[in-house]
């Protein structure tokens, strides 16, 4: 399976839009202060953390489905922790926080976002060599 991303130039520094096949777009830029970025739209490294945790998320949703849970929302907020000291700077770890809203079985959130991060996420598993991967879970009323 082969996936294609393009990524077009907008302004004279680094600010582009990345553009899928199906026609979805992201933009993208450097910090403000940076040497070309403007702050524009989110950086390579914040769209790393925006990828780990959608992925994940979207298996925890199905699998909460799966098993009849009233999830009425789910919130995410991933963190990841690099040494600013070097270059390249990689993330060391990354945290996947996970609030999910309604008449949801505690033991059974945990499972599915387990599962989610653990098993079934392709970008997780793409990362997980190099970088430390954990999770949260709280269930809260709706």
């Amino acid at each position: 399976m082969e996936v294609t991303v393009d990524l077009n130039r907008l302004n004279e520094g680094i600010h582009f839009e990345g553009v899928s096949a199906e026609g979805h777009k992201v933009e993208i830029d450097g910090k403000p202060g940076s040497e070309l970025g403007a702050g524009n739209g989110m950086s390579p490294m914040q769209l790393v953390l925006a990828a780990v945790g959608g992925c994940s998320v979207f298996d925890v949703v199905g699998i909460l489905k799966k098993q009849r849970q009233d999830v009425k929302d789910i919130k995410v907020s991933v963190t990841g922790d690099r040494d600013p000291n070097t270059a390249p700077s990689p993330y060391k770890s990354i945290h996947i926080a996970f609030k999910i809203y309604g008449e949801v079985d505690l033991k059974k959130a945990q499972k599915a976002c387990e599962l989610g991060v653990d098993k079934y996420c392709s970008v997780g598993e793409m990362l997980k060599s190099s970088v430390e991967i954990t999770h949260s879970v709280e269930v809260l009323p709706a």
